[in-house]
């Protein structure tokens, strides 16, 4: 059984679909999120599993919904992660931050290691007024990595 979860940021909410200790998003939430175009968001989404940068089959859900006509893909958080590197989105690194206040245990991804090394590298590129704060969070992580 799933939950829903409000993520508030600066554009509006979304509606976070929480199961399996995981949280999920639809392609259209993801652009949301990231404040990108959908098909800018397909296109990152298609290369990271051509890449095997992650499993397809385990990192996506296949939904049935009432206002379509066909399965709904879902992507766990994973993929959001990865997505969010590839689009350079520092609300990517704050939706992960919330997640892991709203998951069971706090969980950490499997992919944290390769999402501290993404930070850095998003913390490198920044603009200075955002460098401070993405280098917090980093060294926010670190400590939670540590404990």
């Amino acid at each position: 059984m799933s939950e829903i979860a409000i993520y508030q940021h600066q554009d509006g909410s979304i509606d976070v679909r929480l199961e399996r200790d995981s949280v999920w998003l639809t392609q259209l939430q993801l652009a949301a999120l990231f404040g990108r175009d959908r098909t800018v968001v397909g296109r990152h989404v298609r290369t990271v599993f051509a890449a095997r940068e992650l499993d397809e089959e385990s990192n996506v859900q296949k939904m049935h919904i009432a206002t379509s006509d066909k399965p709904v893909a879902l992507y766990n958080l994973d993929v959001i992660i990865s997505v969010g590197y590839r689009v350079k989105s520092p609300e990517g690194v704050r939706f992960h931050r919330w997640t892991s206040h709203i998951l069971p245990g706090g969980r950490r991804t499997c992919g944290q290691r390769r999402e501290l090394a993404a930070l850095s590298l998003l913390v490198a590129e920044s603009k200075p007024a955002d460098k401070e704060v993405l280098s917090r969070l980093n060294m926010n992580m670190l400590a939670g990595e540590a404990a």
